[in-house]
């Protein structure tokens, strides 16, 4: 097919309508001369001479040529009129330069515009060749661009293969997205075995020393493969030494062929985290002979990444949160979570005047309760706290053992005082007795804190709710005191 071109147009047809057009002009400025300036003819004396109408409109229009001859035949109309007006004044004086300016300006003038004029026209017809240039250029990339994206769109259908499209290799790869890394592999397998067609595959995992069985699917005989090997042994060790994909035919094609004879796995795909760092190895160990194609090994390959990506998401998640949840039972961060979360909140509230505060809870002697009674109490303490704080509200294990703090964005001290109370209340409807002699109730101190400006750090807030705590207890003491 034939390149598309862009055609340069013409920029100004060049015909002889300037010649008419200065004739035109010249008569209508005869015209008015007799009508209405019988006395100057040729307009000799006005200041601004109409002649330059005539002439600068052609120069300007028609370049060069137009210019000069506009110029000619005004300086010559000039004199010829003027020498009508003065027929008694001999040639030679009638020659003279005062006589001689304005038509020699005509020309000069007409002549220099002109060429001003057909500078530009050389300039734009130069540029618009480029111009010209360019947009054909365009029209064939734009020709070749249509052509590599339909080979794109083409290429595209075939990476999943004719019986399968992109959208449902998409849907089952959702299964990908669990958080948590048992479910991961069977998901995976999943995917193998309808997108590759897989009748048996199945998942290692590297540890220091071996290759050890995570999960198989369709395996008939399980005692026919082997639940762990070494890391550089057979088709699984090609693929775990070298991250790259490995075949039976590379078993076939290679150096030590003999190397792989006890092993039967058509393809081993290396799973990998996001430093390239081989963590197990994806198999088939038994697929039809049509499906086996570098389609399908590029397919097991783009799976390992994906199984790769998904357990390393899985574990830094569990890590995290691992790292974050001091008490499963009661939902409590860690202290060091505390300090991070605190010191945000402090540097919001201090510089957009929000308000926050803080409750600290200190279960009394905990220390001397028994590891039996502390796990029979946290799951009322985690029923409770529940029921007495919002969504929105924070709970953290304190720096102490048996102490709580609750962090309550944007509330005030009267708001953080009801749920004192409520906690308090509750805490003591359920009449624990933990301690060994029987009788005692198990009974908390609280102390409550609230942001205000004069702080200058959030570990100032946390003092003012301990330093209430102990308020508390000395209360509690005196009262006790004075009781015995």
């Amino acid at each position: 097919m034939a390149n598309p071109t862009f055609t340069v147009q013409p920029l100004i047809k060049t015909t002889k309508s300037e010649i008419t057009e200065i004739l035109l002009g010249f008569v209508i400025m005869i015209a008015i001369n007799i009508l209405w300036f019988q006395d100057s003819l040729g307009f000799y004396g006005i200041r601004y001479h109409p002649y330059w109408i005539v002439i600068l409109a052609v120069a300007t229009r028609y370049g060069f040529r137009g210019g000069l001859t506009a110029g000619i035949m005004g300086g010559v109309l000039l004199l010829v009129l003027m020498k009508v007006g003065e027929p008694d004044m001999a040639v030679k004086q009638f020659l003279r330069y005062k006589y001689l300016e304005t038509p020699v300006l005509f020309i000069i003038v007409g002549t220099f515009i002109g060429e001003l004029r057909e500078m530009q026209k050389r300039q734009f017809a130069e540029l618009y060749e480029v111009y010209a240039e360019v947009q054909n250029s365009l029209l064939v990339l734009t020709k070749k661009y249509d052509a590599v994206i339909t080979a794109k769109q083409e290429l595209d259908t075939r990476i999943v293969g004719q019986e399968q499209t992109i959208s449902t290799l998409y849907e089952s790869a959702l299964a990908l997205k669990s958080l948590k890394e048992e479910d991961i592999y069977p998901a995976v397998l999943k995917i193998v075995k309808e997108f590759i067609s897989a009748e048996e595959c199945s998942i290692y995992k590297a540890t220091t020393h071996k290759l050890k069985l995570v999960v198989n699917g369709g395996w008939k005989d399980d005692n026919s493969y082997a639940t762990e090997t070494d890391l550089d042994e057979g088709l699984m060790g090609r693929a775990f030494t070298t991250g790259k994909t490995a075949t039976i035919t590379d078993m076939l094609n290679g150096d030590e062929p003999h190397s792989f004879s006890d092993v039967r796995l058509i393809v081993s795909a290396p799973i990998m985290n996001s430093k390239k760092v081989v963590t197990g190895v994806l198999n088939i160990e038994k697929m039809p002979f049509v499906k086996f194609n570098p389609q399908s090994i590029k397919m097991a390959s783009l799976l390992a990444d994906w199984c790769g990506s998904a357990v390393e998401n899985a574990r830094t998640y569990q890590e995290s949160k691992d790292h974050n949840i001091a008490d499963e039972i009661t939902g409590a961060y860690t202290y060091e979570y505390l300090c991070i979360r605190m010191e945000e909140e402090f540097n919001k509230a201090y510089r957009y005047k929000f308000i926050f505060g803080i409750l600290v809870l200190e279960i009394v002697e905990y220390d001397v309760i028994s590891e039996t009674k502390i796990q029979e109490i946290m799951p009322v303490f985690s029923t409770v706290f529940r029921n007495a704080v919002r969504k929105t509200d924070l709970l953290f294990v304190g720096s102490n053992p048996g102490s709580f703090v609750f962090l309550f964005p944007f509330t005030p001290i009267k708001g953080i005082a009801v749920v004192k109370n409520k906690l308090i209340q509750s805490i003591h409807e359920f009449k624990f007795r933990p301690f060994e002699d029987g009788d005692r109730l198990l009974e908390v101190y609280a102390g409550m804190a609230e942001f205000n400006d004069k702080l200058a750090a959030y570990g100032e807030l946390l003092q003012v709710a301990v330093d209430d705590v102990e308020r508390e207890k000395r209360i509690k003491s005196r009262q006790l005191t004075v009781k015995s």
